[in-house]
C-alpha cells in the first residue's frame, strides 16, 4: 500500500493536471495484468469511510494539500491531516 501511495505522489508530480483515474492507478503499477491485486485496491479504497477517502483520494491521488481539501470539504487542515493518516493505516491494513 505504500507503494501504491508513493507511485501516486510520483505520477502527480510530473503531472499538469489533477484528473487520476482508479485505471490511471492500476496501469501505473501494471495492476491489470494481476486481477486480484486490482479488486484488492478497489475493494480497500470503497471499504474506507467516506471522508478517508476523499482525504486519501485528493491528496495522494489527486495530489491537492491539505489547505485546498480543507476549502473543498469545508473542514479544517487539521481535520484533513488527521483523515488521512487515519486512511493511510486503514488501507494498509486492508491491503
Amino acid at each position: 500500500s505504500g507503494i501504491v501511495i508513493n507511485c501516486c505522489r510520483e505520477y502527480n508530480r510530473k503531472k499538469t493536471y489533477s484528473n487520476t483515474t482508479i485505471e490511471d492507478i492500476e496501469n501505473l503499477l501494471g495492476i491489470t495484468q494481476n486481477p486480484e491485486m486490482k479488486v484488492d485496491i478497489q475493494k480497500a479504497l470503497i471499504e474506507l469511510p467516506e471522508g478517508y477517502r476523499e482525504v486519501l483520494v485528493l491528496h495522494d491521488i489527486e495530489g491537492y494539500k491539505h489547505e485546498e481539501i480543507s476549502t473543498l470539504l469545508g473542514i479544517s487542515e487539521g481535520t484533513s491531516k488527521s483523515q488521512l493518516f487515519h486512511a493511510r493505516k486503514a488501507i494498509k491494513k486492508l491491503l
